[in-house]
């Protein structure tokens, strides 16, 4: 995750900063679960064993909600 946002608190960061900062960085973690999970989801038999996944595997993954870790 290249463009995540870091959580950590800077030194005179105010509360609501912080709290910003986390929606953000929540939001980010939402969406790069929402696309990874979308191209797991198109991956083919052959992509699967290559990385040594299965069709259930993919399935109870891709069924996951973006919030779901």
């Amino acid at each position: 995750m290249q463009h995540i946002l870091h959580v950590f608190a800077f030194v005179g960061e105010s509360g609501e900063q912080r709290l910003v900062r986390r929606i953000l960085f929540t939001l980010a973690l939402w969406h790069h679960r929402h696309r990874s999970r979308r191209h797991f989801a198109a991956l083919d038999d052959r992509e699967l064993d290559d990385i040594g996944l299965g069709r259930d595997r993919r399935r109870a993954e891709c069924q996951k909600r973006f919030w779901q870790a």
